[in-house]
C-alpha cells in the first residue's frame, strides 16, 4: 500500500518542490477558486483546487481536496437548515473566505510560479460555470432526496 503524506502540501506551498512541467496548462488561481465557492459552494472551489493539482502533476492530494470540499459543503447545507440565518450567515461566509485562504495558502506560490514562467490563469468565468454546476447539483440532489422522502410515506 501507498503512503501517502499530505506534509508535501506545506512544501508545495513554500515552493521549495514544484513540479518540473510546461506552461501549456491553466491553473486556477485563489479568487477564481473564491467565485466558483461563492457561486456555488465550497465543493466547487475545492474542485479547482483538486483540478490545479492534477494539472501539476500532484494527483495524491486530489482526492483530498475534493473530500474536503464535499466536507465543506456538507457543513453549509446543516448550517443552513439547522441554524438560525443571524448563525449560519457568518459562518458560511467563513467557508468563503476560509476557502479562499486555503487555495491561496496551499496553492498561491505555485499559480505564481505557473504565471511567472509565462503559464495561463483560468478564467472566473469558468469558475463561476463550475460553481453554478455545483450548485445545480445540489439542488437536483435534495430534489431527489425529497422526492424519495415524500413516496416513501
Amino acid at each position: 500500500m501507498k503512503n501517502l503524506s499530505y506534509a508535501k502540501v506545506g512544501d508545495m506551498a513554500a515552493g521549495e518542490a514544484c513540479p518540473a512541467r510546461g506552461t501549456d496548462f491553466v491553473l486556477f488561481s485563489a479568487s477564481a477558486v473564491a467565485v466558483a465557492s461563492y457561486c456555488g459552494t465550497p465543493a466547487a472551489g475545492f474542485l479547482l483546487i483538486a483540478l490545479n493539482y492534477r494539472r501539476l502533476g500532484e494527483r495524491q492530494f486530489v482526492p483530498a481536496a475534493l473530500i474536503l470540499g464535499l466536507a465543506a459543503t456538507w457543513l453549509e447545507a446543516v448550517c443552513i437548515l439547522f441554524l438560525p440565518f443571524a448563525v449560519w450567515l457568518p459562518l458560511c461566509l467563513g467557508l468563503l473566505v476560509g476557502t479562499r485562504l486555503f487555495a491561496a495558502s496551499v496553492q498561491g506560490e505555485l499559480v505564481a510560479l505557473h504565471v511567472s514562467r509565462g503559464g495561463r490563469l483560468g478564467s472566473r468565468w469558468l469558475a463561476f460555470g463550475v460553481g453554478i454546476a455545483c450548485l445545480l447539483a445540489v439542488f437536483a440532489g435534495g430534489l431527489v432526496l425529497t422526492y424519495l422522502d415524500r413516496f416513501s410515506r
